[in-house]
């Protein structure tokens, strides 16, 4: 199930969004997808904390639209 992450964020606080979708054969029939995400905090004066990361499996599709499934998923 879904957890809720409640998060305080200073003017100095960074947040990266990282994403990357992918197609074996560019779509069709034997193809296979995928896309993934992950959401960093960079904090002054501390190491960066991993907030989420995500990873899927996606019906067959071309590789732009497993880009754009991933970066929506960041978001």
């Amino acid at each position: 199930s879904p957890q809720i992450l409640l998060l305080c964020l200073f003017d100095c606080d960074a947040l990266l969004a990282t994403f990357d979708g992918a197609s074996r054969g560019n779509g069709g029939p034997s193809s296979l997808s995928s896309c993934g995400a992950s959401l960093w905090l960079f904090r002054q004066n501390c190491a960066q904390i991993l907030l989420a990361a995500v990873g899927v499996q996606i019906p067959s599709t071309t590789n732009v639209d497993a880009e754009f499934q991933s970066m929506i998923m960041a978001l």
